[in-house]
């Protein structure tokens, strides 16, 4: 199923977008096996499901990823910048 032919298909829906990124990652993928091979198929049925999970937002994290030096990624909390307040003048460094 491709859009060339259905071309009024949906391609916003989950399963086209899942598809799309599994053929996206399939091309870049080294570690892909050869199409003619036998674990060929189940890689791509293994692939396009997980697509399909990370699309759906359901895709559990994998705990395969790692940071050089072997540590796991920590996300850090950003400070986001509040607004100025205004300072009473008691408060101001130059009232002193």
């Amino acid at each position: 199923m491709t859009q060339d032919m259905f071309p009024a298909a949906d391609r916003t829906c989950p399963a086209a977008v899942a598809y799309d990124l599994m053929r996206d990652i399939l091309l870049d993928d080294p570690r892909r096996p050869t199409p003619s091979s036998p674990e060929f198929r189940p890689y791509l049925l293994d692939l396009y499901a997980e697509c399909l999970l990370a699309v759906r937002g359901k895709r559990a994290a994998s705990g395969r990823s790692t940071v050089r030096g072997g540590a796991t990624p920590r996300r850090e909390r950003r400070e986001v910048p509040s607004a100025a307040k205004p300072m009473k003048a008691s408060q101001s460094p130059l009232a002193s």
